[in-house]
């Protein structure tokens, strides 16, 4: 017996009876209709965004304006946050510089003379003082702390800063999505 299968899924289908590829031939034009009607559907009446690869097809819903915003506000957050992460990281450098001087000039004030005062006070302002300075050690120790008061000061209004920034961007994106 000779096979008169040839051509494969072609000449397969060129053997079957005329009416049986008719209605092969109807099936397939509505499968490919429905692929196509039903794409175009999503795509133009629920405006979602379509990705067709050969294993199949995936509908997603296009970012809205207020959530790419918003992404985009959160990224730039991140690297924001970075940044004052690291300006509030050399600032503590910074002040634990400065408690390691304080400590190495009260030792030498300490040593050099019994009366060396070398306690803080806090005057009036955010300002640390010695009391009554009277010497090149307690104008020294007084030099340090007021720059270090000043360190701490820079640290407190940068972490504020971040705060602020980060509470108008809740407000930007969690506020704007509450509200109708």
């Amino acid at each position: 017996m000779a096979n008169n299968n040839t051509g494969g899924a072609w000449g397969l289908i060129r053997a079957l009876p005329q009416w049986m590829q008719i209605t092969l031939a109807i099936f397939a034009m509505l499968f490919i209709g429905y692929i196509v009607f039903g794409v175009s559907f999503l795509i133009i009446k629920r405006d979602m965004e379509v990705e067709i690869w050969l294993t199949g097809f995936k509908a997603t819903r296009p970012e809205t304006t207020l959530e790419k915003n918003c992404r985009m506000a959160s990224q730039e957050a991140s690297a924001r946050d970075q940044s004052f992460n690291s300006e509030i990281l050399a600032l503590q450098a910074q002040v634990a510089i400065k408690d390691h001087d304080l400590g190495e000039i009260r030792q030498k004030c300490l040593a050099a003379r019994a009366g060396c005062r070398t306690q803080t006070t806090h005057s009036t302002g955010a300002d640390m003082v010695f009391a009554n300075p009277r010497g090149d050690y307690e104008t020294a120790l007084n030099s340090i702390a007021e720059e270090r008061q000043a360190l701490g000061s820079r640290i407190a209004a940068k972490e504020q800063e971040r705060a602020q920034w980060q509470q108008r961007l809740d407000q930007r994106c969690l506020g704007a999505e509450a509200s109708p």
